[in-house]
């Protein structure tokens, strides 16, 4: 999670915008306490679009657009994160998954990832549901249940991040530079 949110958006600040990680990552540390300590990306959106909207300087309509569309679809921390429990408890139960068992894996996590409302503890379902297709006792779900609310935060804040850089890399692709935010 760490590497997908300082690695990954990190360098697609530096290829996409003019933006320094640094100052990105100093501007919208009220997004990230916020959905840290909320775990929703839903009770994140009115912090994130006002965050990028006075710190930032994303457009209005830019902001209003991409940061809800985000929030509902955006779910690469979640997705990361079902792929691996999967995998986790598969190698607990001592079941194996072929290459091609992991490359539909990495495929129903993204897909199940978009199903996935903006609440805490949302993509456990989900994640039983693919143990399920994989042949993997669903109850070995058990074996993240005491940690999940902590990762759940985590993969939040990835989540809300990876938002507000593509709100950030969309607002410098449709806004030229020398016309101010006009609402």
């Amino acid at each position: 999670i760490l590497l997908q949110l300082f690695g990954t958006m990190s360098l697609l600040l530096r290829l996409f915008t003019r933006r320094s990680p640094f100052e990105f990552f100093g501007a919208i540390r009220t997004i990230l306490v916020t959905a840290l300590s909320t775990s929703s990306s839903n009770a994140t959106l009115p912090t994130s679009i006002k965050v990028s909207r006075e710190k930032l300087g994303v457009s209005a309509s830019t902001a209003g657009f991409v940061l809800p569309l985000g929030a509902t679809l955006n779910m690469s921390g979640t997705a990361l994160y079902e792929g691996c429990v999967v995998l986790f408890i598969a190698q607990v139960y001592d079941v194996p998954l072929s290459f091609s068992g992991q490359i539909m894996l990495l495929l129903l996590a993204v897909l199940s990832a978009v199903a996935v409302a903006g609440i805490p503890g949302a993509s456990l379902p989900l994640i039983i549901a693919l143990l399920a297709n994989f042949h993997i006792p669903p109850e070995g779900i058990g074996l993240i249940l005491g940690i999940d609310r902590v990762l759940d935060m985590a993969r939040t804040v990835l989540n809300v991040a990876a938002d507000v850089v593509i709100a950030c890399i969309v607002d410098e692709q449709v806004r030229p530079p020398d016309r101010p935010d006009t609402g």
